[in-house]
Order: C-alpha cells, then structure tokens, then sequence
C-alpha cells in the first residue's frame, strides 16, 4: 500500500470542494454521503474483497477505521457510515473480514469499541470548527492530519501521522498550541484513545494571551482525541 501523504490528503479536500461545487450548480444544498467505508481484519488466502491481498490484523483494522471516519468528518462529509457490522463468512467461498464483529462468534473486535467512543463524541451534538484549528510548536515539518471540533460548549481534537499501516510504526511526540475561543473552551483537559479507550488527564503550560500549550503530547499513526472531561458526560 503507498504510504499516505499530506497532499494526498489535500487532494481529497479538494477533491470534497469540488464535487461540493459541482453539486451546487444543480441545487444548493445537496449532502454528501459516503456510503462504504470498511478495511479487512485479516488478510491473505482466506480472505476476499476489496483490500484482501494486503497484510491486516484487527489493529490495523481499528486504526483504519478510526482515520477513514475522521477524515470524512473533517471534510464536513455529511453522512459517513462503515462497511460493515459482522463479517461475511463463505462470501465467494472465502471470508470478508470487514466486520466489526467475527464472523465466526459474533464478539466484538478491537474497531467495534473504537467505532463506539467515535459514536458517543461525534453524533449530533458535535460540529466542524475549523476557526479552532491547533498550532504546532516548533514542528512545522510534521505532515500530521488534524481537525478541529466543538460539542456542548466545549473544543475537541484530533490528531494523527498518516503512515502507512502496513509498517512498522515509530510513536512521535508533538507541541501544540490551542487557540482561545470563549465558546469552546477547555477547562480540564483530557487526551481519550479511541483505540483502547483510555483517558489521561493532561496538565497544560498557560501562555501569555490565555490560550493552552502541551508539550509531549503522543503523535500516533491512529487518531487521538484531545478535549474537556466535560465533553464525554
């Protein structure tokens, strides 16, 4: 699988605007929907569909999943769903892995509870905030996707390296700062990862104007979430 880039990604930003446009000169309004998103959680001779001839394992599977919602979210997709609940177990005589749940006994993997705390923060309640985008601190190199959230009065983050996943993957760290936004504040701050549900409280550096710098903060190849505990009652 090539290895994502930051203008990789910009092409699919531009890619949403102009379709945006495109639909616009026939009627305003129109949503956007994506309508199959899904990866396999194995890989190999057993395994059919789209994606089946790479190296997956249900880790990879859960990160992908969390980068493929999220980045829809942030190019304001109005409607994203994931392809798809159990997997097809004797599809063309082999299995299609894109389940969240096995096949074979119907339990969870490792994205069915990624999927979860996605749903739980990014329902109804939570919009695009772009004005509220971070500031990275002496790294400007770091080709990282980040977008930018608020829900209940209060911001949200997320952030990720769009490595490849086929690879070994090294953890970074990063500096960043948040901007001040009255509606959108952050009073006690947390970092949640999706992908194994924890949440750690983080403490932040106050800078001259109000605004909160963290420093050291995980640079992953996932998504990690930064927001106010306030967020996830």
């Amino acid at each position: 699988m090539p290895r994502p880039t930051r203008r990789t990604f910009l092409k699919c930003g531009a890619a949403a605007a102009a379709l945006r446009k495109l639909l616009d000169a026939h009627k305003k309004g129109i949503a956007l929907w994506q309508g199959e998103n899904g990866c396999p959680s194995k890989g190999g001779p057993e395994s059919t569909g789209a994606l089946a001839n790479l190296e997956w394992d249900e880790t990879r599977q859960a990160k992908w999943l969390l980068r493929r919602i999220l980045s829809d979210l942030r190019l304001g997709v109005e409607l994203t769903s994931y392809f798809h609940t159990v997997d097809l177990v004797g599809y063309r005589g082999k299995t299609n892995f894109k389940g969240l749940l096995r096949g074979a006994d119907y339990t969870p993997k490792p994205a069915y509870f990624a999927y979860q705390c996605l749903c739980a923060l990014f329902d109804a309640e939570t919009k695009r905030r772009p004005d509220l985008a971070l500031a990275l601190v002496g790294q400007e190199k770091v080709h990282l996707q980040d977008a930018a959230f608020a829900r209940r009065g209060t911001a949200l983050y997320a952030w990720w390296l769009p490595a490849s996943l086929q690879r070994p993957f090294a953890p970074q760290k990063l500096a960043v700062r948040l901007p001040v936004a009255k509606d959108a504040a952050i009073a006690d701050p947390i970092l949640i990862d999706p992908l194994t549900s924890a949440i750690h409280k983080l403490v932040p550096a106050s800078t001259s104007d109000g605004a909160l710098a963290f420093d050291g903060l995980p640079l992953l190849d996932y998504p990690l979430l930064l927001t106010d505990r306030a967020a996830c009652l």
